[in-house]
């Protein structure tokens, strides 16, 4: 049977906010201020806290340009935020901007000799390899954790095989082991491991122990952390990373390889682990996917494992976070540089509430192959479709007649009063701040909604706004409009348009449910839906079957580029569809 899909991508996600501004790296993650009611943007007026304001530097996550009164330093690294500061209008000269930018390499030169000193002052692998399994042999394993690792797939052998053990918070050792390995305390005899749980171990190529990340049994302060020497008490305590500066890639291997392609995951925990067993073939993995942060590691590591062919497995929901992407783009870009074949994993996984990891796909035979360039398009449609809508719907004007666009002449629908006797339709903002209204409360919410997208609008910036604060804003202090007119558009009894969180981003539906699926998500708060059912099953015929009544509108608007030639007998004019200009 043939299954039909919608996808609904319009939920942002935020990321540490580490700047760097010009050719000085500045952290400003202890005195970044969110904004609040008492401390608004400047810029864009939020209130919401997704802006950031420090001293002179503003972070807005609206805006981005030239904005007169302020200098604009371009984007932050993530992407996520422009960069401001008041413009005091004192340019500083060539001489003296060179004199800084100088100043400014050295320091970085200087810091990076000092880091690799002290990374080269790092046990060997070898050495590491030697000491980590004489810890390995004073833990044990806790029954919570065993727990853990067979819900997650393993068997008592294959953790066995893993030298997996537990750690407790700052857990004793019986046997002294040295300071300078990272994660053993000063005295010696002590594990530096704030929160309780179980060591990855992190094998190379070689299949020496370099490293453990340690998964925490209790998610507060993050899942994983590295066992290192390194603390607040202890600045220059040693660290996991490698000779060469880098962090440690771990390596797995199946007890029966039947791929030959080597994969890249991302993690150093039971995901590659349980990776290789099941698919049969040579997994790498990195903490956060950082392969790139690693070059030298992984280009010796797929050396000395032997392969031309590179499968990368995307996390499930990665494909809508720009950090994420920005992270597999780079090493995609080192994989190519090397000469290596990659292809990329897909199972549709862009929505971790109702897709699954590799780690938990059951299913193994849905898994495709595709190219970079196949998962790129995949991901354009998926992050550019809500920006596109946006700035198409912001430039269309409502007709004045309800026989253009669709709406059957039929129908007696009278037009909302126009106080200015114009055939201007007022604009989003009018109509919010006009809305009837049930306490002052609400109206100066509107009033307030509606001044903020009027100054986005005048700065050309509408299209810039997150789709999930505009229409949450909105929402929240706004009530649906009955016409007092007494219009043949009633609102349904307990829809109140707002958008349950629980509701999956992607659906599937059977043939012959499509308008029924599209109705019903509209009334649960969708403001946009792309329906990626496979040519010919209809949708275009079905577009023409929308009414505005079923779907409790004044109006539907159909767009194509062949929007005077119909192909399909529904989009006709003799159905009351009208061309617009």
């Amino acid at each position: 049977m043939q299954w039909s899909r919608l996808l609904w991508a319009f939920f942002g996600q935020m990321a540490p906010y580490s700047l760097h501004l010009g050719a000085t790296a500045m952290t400003y993650s202890k005195t970044l201020t969110p904004t609040c009611r008492g401390n608004p943007c400047d810029l864009c007026g939020d209130i919401t806290g997704k802006c950031r304001k420090a001293d002179n530097l503003n972070l807005c996550m609206t805006l981005s340009g030239q904005i007169e009164g302020y200098r604009y330093l371009g984007q932050s690294k993530d992407g996520l935020w422009g960069k401001y500061v008041l413009d005091d209008g004192q340019d500083l000269s060539q001489e003296e901007r060179e004199r800084r930018w100088q100043e400014q390499r050295i320091l970085r030169e200087q810091r990076a000799q000092a880091e690799a000193q002290h990374h080269a002052q790092s046990l060997p692998a070898t050495e590491r390899d030697q000491h980590y399994r004489q810890l390995l042999d004073q833990l044990t394993l806790h029954p919570a954790d065993r727990a853990d690792l067979h819900r997650r797939g393993l068997t008592d052998e294959q953790i066995k095989a893993w030298g997996v053990k537990s750690v407790e918070q700052w857990q004793s050792l019986s046997g002294e082991l040295p300071h300078t390995l990272s994660g053993i305390g000063l005295d010696g005899q002590s594990l530096i491991t704030p929160r309780p749980g179980y060591l990855c171990p992190i094998v190379d190529a070689d299949d020496l122990i370099v490293g453990f990340q340690v998964r925490a049994r209790t998610a507060e302060g993050g899942r994983y952390y590295w066992l290192t020497g390194k603390t607040k008490k202890r600045p220059h305590g040693p660290t996991p990373h490698l000779p060469n500066g880098e962090l440690p890639l771990s390596v797995h291997r199946p007890e029966q390889t039947t791929r030959d392609a080597i994969a890249l995951v991302e993690g150093t925990g039971a995901k590659p682990h349980l990776l290789a067993h099941r698919l049969g073939q040579i997994t790498i993995g990195a903490a956060g996917g950082l392969f790139a942060a690693s070059p030298e590691t992984l280009k010796a590591s797929l050396a000395q494992l032997g392969t031309n062919s590179i499968e990368f497995y995307p996390d499930t929901g990665a494909i809508q976070n720009k950090s994420v992407l920005r992270q597999y783009r780079a090493t995609w870009k080192l994989l190519k540089d090397w000469g290596y074949t990659i292809t990329v994993a897909w199972w549709k996984q862009t929505d971790k509430r109702i897709h699954a990891d590799i780690d938990e796909l059951e299913d193994l035979s849905q898994i495709q192959y595709l190219s970079v360039a196949e998962f790129e398009r995949i991901a354009a449609q998926c992050n550019g479709l809500l920006h596109k809508l946006q700035q198409v719907l912001s430039k269309i004007t409502r007709p004045s007649s309800p026989a253009q666009g669709f709406a059957p002449p039929n129908e007696q629908q009278t037009q909302i009063p126009n106080p200015r006797g114009t055939k201007r339709t007022s604009s989003d903002d009018e109509c919010l701040a006009t809305q009837p209204t049930t306490s002052r409360r609400a109206k100066r919410a509107r009033r307030r909604t509606a001044r903020l997208l009027a100054a986005h609008r005048r700065h050309g910036y509408i299209s810039k706004l997150r789709l999930e604060n505009y229409r949450r804003r909105i929402r929240r202090h706004t009530s649906r409009a009955t016409h007092a007119r007494g219009s043949s558009l009633q609102s349904r009894s307990g829809d109140n348009r707002t958008l349950d969180p629980t509701t999956p981003l992607v659906q599937e539906y059977q043939p012959g449910q499509r308008l029924q699926t599209w109705e019903t998500l509209i009334s649960s708060g969708f403001p946009y839906i792309l329906d990626q059912s496979q040519p010919g099953t209809g949708k275009s015929y079905d577009s023409g079957n929308v009414t505005p009544i079923g779907f409790g509108m004044e109006q539907v608007i159909y767009l194509s580029d062949q929007h005077r030639n119909p192909t399909v007998s529904t989009l006709d004019r003799g159905n009351y569809w009208m061309s617009t200009p």
